[in-house]
């Protein structure tokens, strides 16, 4: 086996063609595959990718998100209010201050206490209507608001009971839905 020099000649320089003369050629012919490099036969399962990202989240924070997965996964709500709570981890909820960088021409604040631009925060923890939502059913979580975030989510799915984060989840759904 050789370079088609043909081609290599009409495609490249001098200089690339003296490089690539330089390179050598396998003897044998050998098909080219796919191979995973974290699982010794290389073989790709979705077990394999899942075991491989958890390892590599940081520190002790990958203990809180497994945990995070295994009781969000576990607890018994309608999955559309599963798929909300997953999106809200991963920022993907509409908000009318993701929807303006997007070209959307909307009225920044938010409808329900028309004080503030409606933000991820501010729909699910700042807007008076939330605050007070939060308190009459789990009024323990009203101190630790600063930011709704993945790690926010994770440190309440390790404090409270499967029934709070129930209705933590379906207080995140009313939330979103009004």
């Amino acid at each position: 086996m050789s370079w088609k020099w043909e081609l290599v000649n009409s495609l490249f320089n001098e200089c690339d063609k003296g490089l690539i003369a330089q390179i050598p050629m396998l003897s044998r012919r050998q098909e080219d595959g796919w191979q995973w490099v974290h699982k010794r036969k290389g073989l790709y399962s979705v077990k394999s990718a899942y075991q491989f990202l958890t390892r590599h989240l940081h520190g002790h924070e990958q203990v809180f998100v497994v945990e995070l997965w295994r009781k969000l996964w576990s607890l018994k709500i309608p999955p559309k209010v599963r798929n909300l709570v997953l999106h809200i981890c991963n920022h993907c909820i509409p908000t009318k201050l993701e929807l303006q960088p997007r070209q959307i021409d909307i009225e920044l604040v938010c409808a329900l206490c028309r004080a503030e631009a409606e933000s991820l925060e501010h729909v699910f923890l700042f807007c008076p209507f939330a605050r007070d939502l939060w308190a009459s059913c789990i009024s323990t979580l009203l101190p630790v608001f600063v930011q709704l975030t993945l790690h926010w989510l994770c440190q309440v799915f390790s404090t409270l009971s499967v029934e709070d984060c129930q209705m933590c989840c379906m207080v995140l759904w009313m939330l979103w839905m009004n």
